[in-house]
């Protein structure tokens, strides 16, 4: 047993068709139709999308092909209402649930998808997510329901899959246990989110450097102006690397070298201070995640891509070019230069969303676009003195119009 943040655990085992469609809000008897393969399950994350409404994740339709691909017969559920896709920006991905109703197919599946998993985000130079949430469960021969979940970083998800694939279910551990091996505190690192980072603070270094140059030329509103943007860069490397102590420490040098030249204030009035100061908002672990469910279009058919043939990642010959609610179906874009009636290789289809209904916003602690993050926040000034400023009460003098801010020169960034 080790301490890796993966684990996976029995979620409602032995329940019957019954009550397994009660709680995720199917119908028992769509459950039941005769399939030998996988049934792809509606996801659970929005349970007041609709009684009319089927909502499927993101990779619903590239999961089943995946497992076709590997000689699975799958299909989508469906007891006749509308399906939608569940839009749910965050850095965990989450993966359609899956039934099964034969173990040789659940390891075989399980099998399929941790190469899948590898291949989609592992192999490629892409932005990894920071975890996988997979559920699936299986249809036992006495009617019975048993539902397994998986969660954690998104390599050490893959070699569960793996390792499970290799073993009977009837052997897997009861409970939720620890199943796969340590790695970074759980923490996958992306080869692209050191190179986003390095890209920031190169560009913070050059408007630094810029904006010195500018208070030697005795501007100094060019130059605060051009350290505010620099702050800002500086900021986002440690957006895109939050555990890169050296990114933090050269945050707060910029800002103590802005303090010592131009002085730093909070605004305050009635008794609430606004934070636009990058420095600061950098100890906000925070940013935004959307919720929701759409429908979206082929860009080739024009069919419903749950229910068209077209496959995200691979390229179609001999598509007529047309537009389509107002894009090109060949490029994507509103304006260019695709002349419609002519025939096009190498393309590859999209979703273009016609319907959608966000049902949240949320304030998360891992948002999938680490820059989603907010730029300015109104708090009452005790919590600023208190959480941000962390400084001796000698160096905070407050007032009802602004505070002296001398954050910088008590904080390293740690």
């Amino acid at each position: 047993m080790d301490d890796s943040a993966t684990r996976w655990g029995d979620v409602a085992s032995a329940a019957t068709v019954e009550v397994f469609a009660t709680l995720t809000g199917l119908k028992a008897e769509a459950l039941r139709t005769p399939n030998s393969g996988a049934l792809v399950l509606p996801s659970r994350a929005l349970p007041d999308s609709g009684e009319n409404t089927l909502v499927f994740a993101p990779g619903a339709k590239e999961a089943s092909e995946v497992l076709r691909a590997g000689g699975i017969d799958t299909m989508l559920y469906h007891d006749g209402r509308e399906r939608r896709e569940l839009v749910l920006r965050s850095a965990d991905v989450v993966l359609p649930m899956l039934l099964f109703a034969d173990p040789l197919v659940t390891s075989l599946a399980l099998s399929i998808l941790a190469n899948w998993i590898y291949d989609r985000w592992l192999r490629r130079n892409v932005l990894q997510p920071s975890s996988v949430k997979f559920e699936y469960a299986e249809l036992g021969p006495d009617g019975s329901v048993s539902v397994r979940r998986i969660e954690g970083p998104t390599e050490d998800v893959c070699k569960v899959l793996s390792r499970m694939a290799r073993q009977p279910s009837s052997e897997a551990p009861q409970g939720h246990r620890t199943v796969s091996s340590p790695r970074d505190n759980g923490k996958p690192q992306c080869a692209l989110r050191g190179t986003q980072a390095t890209i920031s603070l190169e560009s913070a270094r050059a408007l630094a450097a810029a904006a010195e140059e500018a208070i030697s030329a005795g501007t100094l509103d060019v130059a605060m102006a051009v350290f505010r943007k620099s702050l800002e860069k500086a900021r986002e490397a440690t957006q895109w690397e939050p555990d890169a102590f050296a990114h933090r420490r050269y945050l707060h040098s910029l800002g103590r070298r802005i303090h010592d030249v131009f002085g730093c204030e909070i605004p305050c009035q009635d008794g609430r201070c606004r934070l636009t100061c990058p420095v600061l908002l950098s100890h906000m672990p925070f940013g935004l995640s959307i919720g929701g469910y759409k429908r979206a279009v082929c860009s080739l058919c024009g069919q419903d891509v749950l229910d068209c043939p077209h496959i995200r990642g691979h390229t179609y010959n001999r598509i007529v070019a047309a537009r389509t609610h107002g894009v090109c179906n060949i490029c994507g874009e509103k304006v260019c230069g695709h002349k419609s009636g002519d025939l096009y290789d190498g393309v590859e289809p999209f979703g273009i969303v016609v319907e959608m209904e966000v049902d949240h916003i949320a304030v998360v602690t891992k948002p999938a676009d680490p820059l989603c993050v907010f730029t300015s926040v109104e708090l009452p000034h005790d919590e600023v003195l208190t959480s941000f400023l962390a400084a001796d009460p000698h160096e905070v003098r407050g007032g009802e119009a602004s505070f002296e801010c001398h954050h910088c020169l008590a904080c390293d960034g740690s």
